[in-house]
């Protein structure tokens, strides 16, 4: 099991860093084709998926390095941690909306303005006008904060993994 993980540790690290970019390919696609506004912190995960995957493919490109994987494979868990509060945060907005303050509404925190700022160079991929408490899109009885949560424990718990496979070998 273990010479099997180790075999096929670097390709895994490609394959997962296609599917976070996947990802936020999907939530383009999906927001355009439903006419969908996502929020701050739906467009906020999108550019989580986007670092996660930008090293995860340093992890593949550097994988015969021995710093360069290992740097970029903490900085994808890091980043997935981040993802896991910022969608959890999510869900947590959408089931009990009654009790916060939404995002987007009222003095802009450093989320808002970041994405804000991201918009200006791509409206297509980072421009939010929803609002965080709603769930407009269910798949499988589940909100795509929930699936984002989901998604961002994998990558974290893949992540890990392959920086464990890194271990063995030196």
């Amino acid at each position: 099991m273990r010479q099997g993980l180790q075999r096929y540790a670097r390709i895994s690290a490609l394959l997962m860093a296609i599917g976070a970019l996947a990802l936020v390919a999907i939530a383009v696609i999906l927001t355009q084709h439903l006419s969908l506004q996502p929020c701050h912190l739906c467009v906020f995960q999108r550019v989580l998926f986007l670092g996660i995957s930008l090293a995860l493919l340093f992890a593949w490109g550097g994988w015969n390095g021995r710093w360069i994987p290992k740097v970029s494979l903490i900085k994808s868990a890091v980043i997935s941690i981040g993802g896991l509060a910022t969608a959890g945060y999510q869900v947590w907005l959408q089931w009990y909306p009654q009790s916060s303050f939404g995002c987007g509404v009222g003095q802009q925190g450093i989320i808002e303005r970041f994405v804000n700022w991201l918009a200006q160079f791509s409206p297509l991929l980072f421009k939010a006008g929803g609002l965080c408490e709603e769930d407009d899109l269910v798949i499988f009885g589940l909100s795509i904060a929930v699936w984002s949560f989901l998604a961002f424990a994998g990558l974290l718990i893949g992540s890990l993994t392959l920086l464990m496979a890194r271990r063995k070998k030196y």
